[in-house]
């Protein structure tokens, strides 16, 4: 099983690289900017885009599936997804092995973000 990276962002601030990453002229580029619009215009619209970060989990997973020498720092751990409760739906992360389980996840705790652009740009070339 795979999870998603705790740092699965990237800064609208540098925002040159969304428009080389979208500015594409392919039709896979098209979907990503036809996707995206309405987001992408209100984030810079109000000017928050020096605070907010492009959150591209899927796009990470996907990365990560393509090619794993993405990663550079993950742990194997038992996690589960709370069923019932006011944490319904939150995922329980075993740290210390306290559920002594059997390990069910390898979280992905750090990436190279270089590798990573350079896929989420070949992907819509």
């Amino acid at each position: 099983m795979l999870s998603g990276s705790i740092k699965s962002t990237l800064p609208f601030s540098h925002k040159d690289w969304y428009f080389e990453f979208v500015g594409h002229d392919t039709p896979k580029a098209q979907l990503v900017k036809d996707i995206e619009l309405k987001m992408v215009q209100r984030v810079f619209s109000s000017g928050r885009h020096t605070q907010v970060d492009y959150i591209t989990a899927d796009q990470l997973a996907m990365a990560i599936l393509l090619s794993d020498d993405v990663i550079t720092r993950s742990e194997e751990l038992y996690c589960k997804v709370e069923t019932t409760g006011y944490s319904s739906g939150m995922m329980v992360v075993d740290w210390r092995g306290a559920m002594k389980k059997t390990h069910n996840v390898k979280l992905v705790l750090d990436i190279n973000f270089e590798k990573y652009k350079n896929i989420l740009a070949g992907a819509v070339i």
